[in-house]
């Protein structure tokens, strides 16, 4: 039995405002994590450790690498931004798909470089289209797997094709957040950290923030070769995590992965659900390998984002991230998905 969702205090849990739009799991955490949480709170007035050394010497233990090769930030987002401006220290291009997270994007042109897109013919990403797009200054490629926003996975052999084809100096910033619900899918999906294992020239990025539940709390760790650390980040800066994060992150790999597993699990049953009711009502969502789907319609997004917001269903409008016919819905419960199938219902009459 799927437990509820929280709800704001002050509301019932159907006029609660529904996010569809930040990927975040129904789930929430698992409830030793919450028990952990609890316990820590207790401390919150005590620094934490300052170099957070018990979960970066956990994350190393279960990728195969050193501590050396581990680099916790707050989210995946501050580390991408901080990565990217140290990549750009020196100036030059970044390559990124064409549909591909927005953050990244904004870091590049934030940190001064000049951001590259390669096509993207539907919501899969070519390997050849990034190799395609690179220029003589480019020091980095982005690349998402599976892709925010278009959910499509990136293969082993795409992966492989992309690091063969890649000049000496660039460095390939690898997203994993949404690996967990890959894995799911059965299918072979590429691992960073044996990429690092490896001394390819790869930053692989892995978050708390989706299948464990933990979005709230902000952790994320980059695992890169120690040499290339050393070149763009230097020694660790003090206080990565708060306490709270720091145990919830400890307990959540404590867990042992069940609670990843069951939340993946009810990913699948849940999305299909989601496709199947968007399919009804007309609206055909590309095939997805995370915990979201992403539809093109044709006309402007953003008017049907709109009524669906003031229907009290968020949903993400990806207007803003130079798609404007399309949108992002994440994978809920079945109950949220009938809230948000009746304000489609009404919105699409």
């Amino acid at each position: 039995m799927t437990p509820p969702l929280f709800a704001l205090p002050h509301l019932p849990a159907e006029a609660a405002p529904l996010r569809l739009d930040a990927n975040e799991s129904p789930l929430g955490c698992a409830l030793a994590v919450r028990g952990a949480l609890l316990s820590a709170m207790v401390s919150a007035h005590r620094y934490p450790d300052r170099e957070a050394s018990p979960l970066v010497a956990a994350l190393a233990a279960q990728a195969g690498l050193t501590p050396e090769q581990i680099c916790l930030g707050a989210g995946s987002t501050l580390l991408i931004d901080r990565l990217v401006r140290a990549l750009l220290r020196g100036g030059g291009s970044a390559v990124v798909p064409a549909r591909s997270f927005v953050s990244a994007a904004q870091s590049i042109q934030s940190a001064g470089g000049r951001l590259l897109r390669a096509p993207m013919e539907g919501p899969a990403i070519d390997p050849q289209a990034l190799l395609g797009a690179l220029e003589d200054d480019t020091c980095l490629v982005y690349l998402a797997t599976p892709n925010n926003p278009t959910g499509a996975p990136f293969s082993v052999a795409d992966l492989q094709t992309l690091l063969d084809g890649l000049p000496k100096g660039v460095v390939l910033l690898l997203d994993e957040a949404y690996r967990d619900y890959a894995l799911a899918e059965g299918a072979p999906v590429p691992d960073g950290a044996a990429l690092v294992r490896q001394g390819l020239p790869v930053i692989a990025l892995r978050t708390f923030s989706k299948a464990h539940g933990l979005a709230g709390l902000r952790v994320g760790y980059a695992m890169l070769d120690e040499g290339l650390r050393q070149r763009l980040i230097g020694k660790p800066a003090p206080y990565p995590l708060s306490g709270p994060a720091l145990v919830g992150a400890l307990a959540a790999l404590d867990d042992g992965g069940a609670h990843v597993a069951r939340v993946t699990a009810e990913n699948l049953r849940c999305r299909a659900h989601l496709v199947q009711g968007l399919r009804q009502r007309g609206l055909e969502p590309a095939p997805s390998a995370a915990n979201f789907v992403y539809l093109r319609r044709p006309t402007p997004s953003a008017p049907l984002c709109v009524g669906l917001a003031a229907a009290g269903v968020a949903v993400r409008d990806l207007t803003p991230w130079g798609d404007p016919f399309a949108l992002r819905i994440s994978v809920g419960t079945p109950a949220d998905h009938a809230r948000l199938f009746a304000a489609l219902d009404t919105l699409l009459a």
